[in-house]
């Protein structure tokens, strides 16, 4: 019988060690990504087809997307706090918070393309990349979903595909 107890109260206790464990422990709230206050990004290379420029600032009459296609077509739009709220959300989504620091060249390549990416949160924190024929992993498919916020951004103001070449 005494054999029978210990058995149920090691049972016990290991059931609620895994209980207490925090492997078994139910996530922590997912904390709330701190928004983006000013944004720059910019990317040039060769031909006039791979420039492009962003910026996200603050001015005392708004918030204002400045956007430049091929060093010649320029459009200032005013952003919404949902505008700003989706795009705080899809800088988290991508991780861009990884790139900070990232800052390489390929000083043998002649010709190509290069980016610089400036970003800053409410409350401080900040991204600063750049690069030079080199790249950050997953560089083409992140920044094609920022162009495509862009894109979004000035089809709502009925600027069409047309000013996309």
């Amino acid at each position: 019988m005494k054999r029978r107890w210990k058995r149920i109260f090691a049972g016990l206790l290991a059931a609620l060690m895994l209980c207490m464990s925090p492997c078994f422990a139910a996530a922590p709230p997912m904390q709330e990504a701190p928004a983006v206050e000013t944004f720059c990004f910019t990317r040039s290379g060769m031909s006039a087809d791979q420039a492009r420029s962003y910026q996200i600032r603050e001015t005392a009459r708004g918030r204002f997307v400045w956007i430049e296609l091929y060093y010649s077509d320029h459009y200032v739009l005013p952003l919404t706090d949902e505008d700003m709220a989706s795009f705080s959300a899809l800088v988290q989504e991508l991780e861009l918070t990884a790139w900070d620091g990232y800052s390489e060249v390929d000083r043998y390549a002649l010709d190509g393309e290069c980016f610089s990416l400036d970003v800053a949160f409410e409350g401080g924190a900040s991204i600063s990349a750049s690069g030079s024929n080199c790249f950050p992993q997953d560089y083409g498919e992140k920044m094609s979903a920022v162009e495509d916020f862009f894109r979004s951004l000035m089809a709502d103001y009925e600027l069409g595909d047309d000013v996309w070449r």
